[in-house]
């Protein structure tokens, strides 16, 4: 047994002690009073020999249980306390998790976890505070990854210190990296008196880890303070909270100038979820979401889809219009980048000068990386020399002999393709019959009023393998307007020469040539949207070429975020099912066994205060001499 605050006890001792034998060496001022007997005369004797001062004090069983008394409670003021079985550690390693879940508002008096798991590292402090021998403590706070913040040392302010500046992140947890940390902390070294040092890992934390492999951690006694509620308390698990999970950004491959976004939600089941999408924070759409549990799991899951029409940088947002536990999880964006501005090849006749048509001039408003005009003849002699940089060609009235592996846009019939079937046709003026209006290449294209003398009629030549036709305009002979697909390789083939139609010079024409640019140089299901995670490495592209990437690391928060002095925006979510979920455990397998959520009064290694025992024992004391005092007062019958 010891004393935790001996220094109260021992100034009570000295003056309650001596305060209570002064009182029985005290003699009594008595008044003569007049008696009818002198049957009182022999009692009335002996109180004067006690009282008398600076005499020896005669036995008394009522002094006895009062000084047992008073010393019961002196020391309980020193707070004695009792150490278990275990020996004080030498090394305790405090693991503080503040990974997104430790921010749910579900926890003592409806603040977070980590104030809970703040508050348990602190109550540990306090118990290895009160130890015989202070053991080196080290903080360590872990959420995607593991940073010492503290020790070893035993001097606990500086842990205290440090424990007070652990921020929340909405990052996930790495337990087991942290485990790992706490490991590299065990002294190897063991004392012949003491035997071998003893370690212990104190895992302060909500315990929703997830899957992920073992937790295993060298030491003599791993302890799990449990932040948050139990898993009986409160709504059952998933606690009443959703979350975005997933999120990602493609262009379609039919139409590659509408970018669909996708996302993926969780949640309790059963719950309906109002989901807004918003295009640089302005609200586009909005829809309804009800998370169905369709694996049995007891998680609700859901996925939803958008469309954009757009071709520029654009930052989309999606959110829950919902409150709940956790914010972090709320809402994910990503950054779409622009559209690629391509290198377009054009192959006109022999002898056309460059230039002289407007379909060139179309060509250069849509702002090409890079616009060559070549005849030919030049073509077939130069051949592939010609295609680096070049994304699209452009056949305006040529019929050169070989077909580059890159798409094409034909004007007249062109070269010849493979999958298209090429029909004769008269010079007579002609007009198109029917086209498709929903298709990419077609929208918002009216040829009503166009006037054309075919070249040729197309149809679909089915002794291609490996190739698909598809009509977008047909004339009164066949296909007007025709795309073929090669080996993913789309060819758009126009049945007329743009001389010898009124086509040129129609409002329809320029939107034709733009989406059909779109259509035959965007990349149709690709990634669309740019955006990391928390867990994440933040690294952009040089903004300049011959630059360095931008390396702005790890960003803990989620959100939108502007790098440095660029100004580029950056998205960072959260997308983590587990910490989404807020699961708690009420307890944890470490290296194979279980370990149970315990309070850190409850370690068998902390002193356990008795002076309650202390206290009970000294009224008891207190309670007898009261009765001995009261049947020694009581009037005997003669």
């Amino acid at each position: 047994m010891t004393f935790l605050a001996p220094a109260s006890a021992i100034v009570a001792l000295a003056l309650a002690v001596p305060a209570l034998l002064l009182l029985y060496f005290l003699k009594l001022r008595r008044r003569p009073v007049r008696v009818s007997s002198t049957m009182l005369w022999t009692q009335a004797v002996r109180d004067l020999q006690v009282n008398v001062p600076f005499r020896m004090i005669r036995p008394s069983w009522l002094l006895l249980l009062q000084l047992l008394a008073l010393l019961l409670l002196i020391g309980a003021l020193g707070r004695p306390a009792t150490h278990g079985s275990a020996a004080a550690p030498d090394v305790a390693v405090v693991l503080i998790d503040r990974s997104a879940s430790m921010s749910a508002r579900d926890g003592e008096g409806g603040g977070t976890r980590l104030e809970d798991a703040v508050r348990a590292a602190s109550a540990f402090l306090d118990e290895m505070a009160r130890a015989p021998s202070r053991p080196a403590v080290v903080l360590v706070a872990f959420a995607a990854s593991a940073e010492t913040l503290a020790g070893p040392t035993t001097d606990l302010r500086l842990v205290r210190d440090a424990l007070s500046r652990i921020t929340p992140t909405d990052q996930p947890a790495d337990v087991r990296g942290a485990l790992r940390l706490a490991e590299s902390f065990a002294p190897t070294d063991a004392d012949e008196e003491s035997g071998p040092a003893r370690t212990i890992v104190v895992l302060c934390s909500d315990g929703g880890f997830g899957a992920g492999g073992p937790m295993a951690v060298a030491a003599s006694e791993v302890r799990f303070s449990r932040a948050g509620p139990a898993e009986g308390d409160g709504p059952p698990p998933p606690f009443d909270n959703a979350g975005i999970v997933a999120l990602a950004a493609r262009r379609d491959f039919r139409d590659p100038a509408v970018v669909r976004v996708f996302a993926r939600l969780v949640g309790p089941p059963g719950l309906a979820l109002p989901v807004v999408i918003a295009v640089d924070g302005r609200e586009r759409d909005r829809a309804a979401a009800v998370l169905a549990d369709d694996d049995g799991s007891g998680v609700g899951r859901a996925s939803l889809t958008f469309e954009i029409a757009t071709r520029e940088a654009a930052l989309v947002s999606v959110g829950l219009d919902r409150p709940d536990l956790l914010e972090a999880d709320n809402a994910a964006s990503l950054v779409l980048a622009p559209a690629t501005r391509p290198g377009i090849l054009i192959v006109r006749p022999d002898g056309d000068p460059p230039g002289d048509w407007l379909l060139a001039d179309v060509l250069r408003e849509l702002d090409p990386a890079s616009l060559v005009e070549v005849e030919s003849s030049r073509y077939d002699e130069l051949g592939a020399s010609l295609l680096t940089g070049i994304d699209l060609v452009v056949f305006d009235g040529s019929r050169p002999r070989t077909l580059p592996p890159l798409p094409t846009l034909a004007f007249g019939p062109g070269p010849p393709t493979p999958g298209l079937r090429v029909l004769g046709a008269d010079a007579r003026l002609s007009s198109f019959l029917t086209w498709q209006r929903t298709h990419a290449v077609m929208r918002h294209v009216s040829l009503d009023a166009v006037r054309y003398e075919p070249a040729a009629w197309f149809a679909h030549d089915e002794g291609a393998a490996g190739t698909r036709f598809e009509e977008l305009a047909r004339g009164p002979g066949g296909a007007a307007i025709a795309l073929v697909e090669e080996r993913g390789v789309r060819r758009i083939a126009v049945a007329f020469g743009l001389a010898r139609s009124t086509w040129p010079v129609h409002v329809s024409f320029p939107i034709f040539v733009a989406n059909a640019v779109d259509y035959l140089t965007l990349r149709g299901e690709s990634e669309a949207g740019v955006a990391f995670r928390t867990d994440e490495a933040v690294v952009l592209p040089p903004p300049t070429p011959g630059a360095a990437p931008i390396n702005l690391g790890v960003v803990e928060r989620a959100g939108v975020h502007r790098a440095g002095e660029s100004g580029r925006v950056v998205a960072v979510n959260l997308l983590s099912e587990p910490e989404s979920l807020l699961r708690t455990a009420d307890a944890l397998t470490i290296s194979g066994r279980p370990v149970a959520a315990a309070q850190p009064g409850d370690s068998p290694t902390a002193p356990r205060e008795v002076w309650p025992w202390f206290v009970l024992a000294g009224g008891a004391l207190l309670a007898v001499e009261w009765v001995l005092y009261a049947l020694g007062m009581r009037v005997r019958p003669r």
